[in-house]
């Protein structure tokens, strides 16, 4: 089966059954490890932000991207297995919600970072957190950038933050902007070689399918690749 024809079958089901209630979503969890909060259905009347929350985690849910996503995670972890992609996809998608950037613009940051492996190096998980950064904007959060879905989200964050920047905001296209948003985020500025991967690989995730994802790969060694066998 298509592997992106397969996610899309996989969040539908996702959905019916996040209905029932978060016990039933089991399945992209795994056995053993707790639900994750932006996967918890169950109401939280106490809370004075519980309908905004609600509402936010179910639009994450039905978000179109969330099983292209799952399949790109698929596509570039397979040994993780599909439990392990449809997480990511989620955390991803729910994050980027929370800090009104594209799912895409995240999952293409950690394509470029990590391919959305948590034990990369040199700095910290899918999103390469630097300690540095961690220590002066996120201390007062209690987050913990070792844990996925916390990375993933302060990821987001620091995204959000420089694309939302007066430099980015002047820009005079959404590309200059992305490029000025992801030249801050590594550090590496606008016009490297990292802010053009990235771009590439945004393309790619948002007009390909697993079939050409993995011919790119197979052909250049790497999502962002152009070059056979180079993947530079």
């Amino acid at each position: 089966m298509n592997q992106l024809k397969w996610a899309s079958m996989e969040r539908n089901r996702l959905v019916i059954l996040g209905t029932v209630g978060a016990a039933t979503l089991a399945f992209v969890i795994g056995p053993g490890r707790p639900t994750p909060t932006h996967l918890r259905l169950t109401r939280c009347a106490a809370a004075p932000d519980s309908a905004r929350t609600s509402a936010r985690r179910h639009a994450a849910l039905l978000d179109p991207a969330l099983p292209r996503i799952a399949a790109l995670v698929q596509t570039l972890r397979p040994e993780k297995g599909d439990r392990y992609a449809w997480s990511v996809a989620s955390d991803i998608v729910q994050s980027a919600h929370e800090n009104k950037v594209s799912p895409y613009v995240v999952s293409a940051t950690a394509v470029v970072e990590s391919e959305f492996d948590m034990n990369a190096g040199p700095c910290i998980g899918v999103m390469q957190m630097y300690p540095p950064t961690v220590s002066d904007i996120y201390a007062g959060t209690n987050r913990n950038p070792h844990g996925i879905q916390d990375n993933i989200w302060m990821g987001t964050n620091y995204l959000a933050r420089h694309y939302r920047s007066e430099m980015a905001c002047r820009a005079g296209s959404e590309e200059v902007r992305l490029s000025r948003m992801w030249g801050r985020y590594n550090g590496a500025g606008p016009e490297s070689t990292y802010a053009k991967r990235a771009l590439r690989v945004l393309h790619r995730i948002k007009t390909g399918s697993p079939k050409s994802w993995k011919q790119t790969i197979r052909t250049t060694g790497s999502l962002w690749g152009v070059h056979p066998r180079t993947g530079s």
